[in-house]
């Protein structure tokens, strides 16, 4: 089985999750699960990390709804969850399992017994990871990739991404 590279690259990875974090809450940028989960995609990725896109749905609170995360060693990464369309699902950031917030394991079930995708998630299901990356109308994810790689030290092209993403595709998840 192949390493993941996750522990000889952590503090990278955690310091770029950060900045995508702050980004988020900068922009109010709600309902964005899609694009934070293939931006840390192509930053994990770009540091040689064994990462997962995952799409399906989550629940909270008996509540289901279409989501993206990504997942490292089976655990689960999540900055969008911090400011969902439904305030009320919000928890902190989960980073490697856990809610930043509360230190806990988080209160969120993901990839819950399958419904359907909506419009939104279909659309981003529908390409590669980098179509997706190049086609979200705002803000521009590729940037935002070069921003954060660029806050760990680590330089990343445009050609860099097409070449490395053009075969990469969401995992639809359905536990």
């Amino acid at each position: 089985m192949p390493t993941s590279n996750f522990a000889a690259h952590e503090a990278e990875f955690k310091k770029a999750f950060i900045y995508v974090t702050n980004f988020a809450l900068r922009m109010q940028w709600y309902g964005a699960c899609h694009a934070t989960t293939a931006v840390m995609f192509c930053i994990a990725k770009k540091l040689g990390i064994d990462a997962v896109p995952c799409i399906g749905e989550a629940q909270k609170d008996g509540i289901v709804f279409d989501h993206s995360w990504l997942e490292i060693e089976g655990k689960v990464f999540d900055i969008a969850i911090l400011l969902p369309f439904k305030m009320s699902m919000s928890t902190g950031p989960i980073y490697n399992g856990i809610d930043m917030k509360t230190g806990l394991g988080p209160d969120i079930e993901y990839g819950v017994s399958f419904q359907g995708l909506d419009e939104q998630a279909a659309y981003a299901f529908s390409m590669n990871l980098y179509e997706y990356l190049r086609n979200c109308p705002s803000p521009d994810l590729i940037d935002l990739v070069k921003g954060a790689c660029s806050s760990i030290g680590v330089y990343v092209s445009n050609k860099w991404i097409r070449e490395n993403l053009s075969n990469d595709h969401w995992k639809l998840v359905k536990r």
